[in-house]
């Protein structure tokens, strides 16, 4: 009767150390999850201070871009179709910038792509003020010709 009585407290013991070990290992768990989530918060957030600040940018960008007078005699060199041009581009900006604000916290799979596209233009923008062709551009950014010679037209007379 002893024996059995000492067998059944052994188990009982047992089973409490075991279940305290799958305790602990459920919270080291968690608690490696957690501290995973906060450092993907972090960059998150990291990531949408500086989508702001492009925004932020851009949209300085587009306030200038359309304060262009086409009359004034320092704008003349513009044809129609480069007014136009632009004119479809800032639309373009509006409506991704609108999307931006409105969805970032909804959709953060797509503020890649729309990154990408701010990014482009960034990076058309540069190399005008490198002073390259806009064939140049072209080929190494992927845009359109005619926007890249108004990109050039619009940002290698700043230098």
């Amino acid at each position: 009767m002893d024996l059995i009585f000492y067998l059944v407290i052994g188990i009982i013991v047992m089973a409490i150390v075991f279940s305290v070990a799958v305790g602990y290992r459920i919270y080291q768990d968690e608690k490696t999850k957690e501290t995973a989530i906060a450092s993907q918060l972090n960059y998150l957030a990291q990531l949408t201070k500086e989508n702001n600040s492009q925004i932020k940018m851009l949209a300085d960008e587009i306030t200038s871009l359309r304060s262009i007078d086409t009359t004034s005699s320092g704008n003349e060199h513009l044809s129609q179709e480069m007014v136009a041009l632009l004119s479809l581009i800032v639309e373009k900006l509006d409506a991704k910038d609108g999307a931006q604000f409105s969805s970032t916290e909804n959709r953060p799979q797509n503020a890649p792509s729309q990154l990408d596209d701010h990014s482009v233009f960034q990076h058309a923008i540069r190399l005008a003020k490198e002073h390259k062709t806009p064939e140049e551009i072209v080929n190494i950014c992927g845009i359109q010709l005619s926007e890249a010679q108004l990109v050039v037209q619009m940002h290698s007379q700043t230098n």
